[in-house]
C-alpha cells in the first residue's frame, strides 16, 4: 500500500464490480486475460500502460487520472496546517487496517464535537480530557465498525447526543435521524449535514468551515466500497453532485487515507 488508501488495484476492483461486469466479460471486452486481470486486481503483477488504457475505457474511469495513479505521479499535498486550529486527527486500528476520527473543538467555549470513532475510544477520550474540553454531539458518517466501535464507551463518559443517518444501535434514546440538509450551529459556524448514499445507504458527510468530513464516501484518489454493489451509481452521483460541487478549496478529510481537496479531486480522481 502506497501514499494513497486505494492503489491502481483498488480502483479497478471497485469499479468493476460496481458495474457487475465479470472477468470473463472484461477480458472479453479488454482482451486481457482472465488470469492477468485477476492478478491485477490482486496486485499480483504491475500493470502498463495498455492494461490502463483498456481497462479505464471498459470500466468508464478517467484513463489520465488512473495513469497518473497507477505510475505514482500524483498525491494530494500535505493536511494543511490551518485546521490545527480547530481540528484534531484521531488515528485507530482496527486488524491492521488504519482508520480516522476527527475532533472539532471551539477554543472559546471549549466544546467539541466528533466526528466518528475510529475504534479508538480511550485516545478520544484521553484528548478530550488534555484539552478539557465538553463533548457534547457527535455525527457518524455510517456504522461501520471501524467508524463506530467504542461508541458505547465514550457515550458512558459523555452522554452526547449522536446524529447520523439511521437509528443508533448505541444509546438510541439520545439518538438523532438525520435529514438532507440538516444545519447545526457550533464555534463561529455551523455543520452542514449532507445525505450521501453509495458507500452505505445511510451514509452523511458533515461539512464545517471550508472542511469535509466525508468517511468513505470519498477517499483522495477513489471512493469507498459501494455496499452493496447495487449501490455503485448512487455513489457516483453523491460524489459528484453533493461533494465535488463544493468550492474547490474545501478540504476534504476522510475516514482513511490522506486529506485532499476538492479541487484535487475534480483533476485527479478516476472515478470523476
Amino acid at each position: 500500500m502506497g501514499f494513497l488508501e486505494d492503489d491502481f488495484c483498488d480502483i479497478i476492483e471497485k469499479a468493476r464490480v460496481g458495474l457487475g461486469i465479470s472477468y470473463d466479460v472484461l477480458s472479453k471486452s479488454t482482451n486481457i486475460p482472465e488470469d492477468r486481470l485477476v492478478s491485477l486486481e490482486s496486485g499480483g503483477c504491475i500493470p502498463d500502460a495498455g492494461d490502463v488504457s483498456l481497462l479505464s475505457n471498459a470500466l468508464r474511469l478517467d484513463g489520465g487520472k488512473l495513469s497518473d495513479i497507477a505510475f505514482g505521479r500524483w498525491k494530494p499535498e500535505v493536511f494543511p496546517k490551518f485546521l490545527n486550529d480547530y481540528v484534531i486527527t484521531i488515528d485507530g486500528n482496527l486488524g491492521g487496517y488504519g482508520v480516522k476520527a476527527y475532533t472539532l473543538f471551539d477554543k472559546i467555549s471549549n466544546r467539541a464535537v466528533l466526528i466518528d470513532t475510529a475504534s479508538n475510544p480511550e485516545t478520544i477520550l484521553s484528548t478530550i480530557k488534555k484539552l478539557k474540553l465538553s463533548l457534547k454531539s457527535i455525527y457518524i458518517t455510517h456504522f461501520h465498525t471501524d467508524h463506530t466501535g467504542g461508541l458505547d464507551r465514550i457515550l458512558e463518559v459523555f452522554p452526547a447526543q449522536v446524529y447520523s443517518g439511521r437509528k443508533s444501535p448505541f444509546n438510541s434514546s439520545a439518538g438523532h435521524i438525520l435529514k438532507d440538509g440538516d444545519v447545526f450551529e457550533f464555534g463561529n459556524s455551523a455543520i452542514e449535514c449532507i445525505k450521501t448514499p453509495g458507500h452505505t445507504s445511510e451514509s452523511f458527510c458533515y461539512k464545517y468551515n471550508g472542511v469535509c468530513f466525508v468517511g468513505d464516501t470519498l477517499f483522495a484518489g477513489s471512493i469507498g466500497r459501494s455496499n452493496p454493489s447495487s449501490l455503485y451509481s448512487k455513489h457516483l452521483e453523491s460524489v459528484n453532485r453533493k461533494i465535488l460541487s463544493l468550492p474547490g478549496d474545501t478540504v476534504i478529510l476522510p475516514g482513511h487515507g490522506p486529506a485532499t481537496t476538492v479541487g484535487e479531486e475534480r483533476e485527479h480522481n478516476p472515478f470523476v
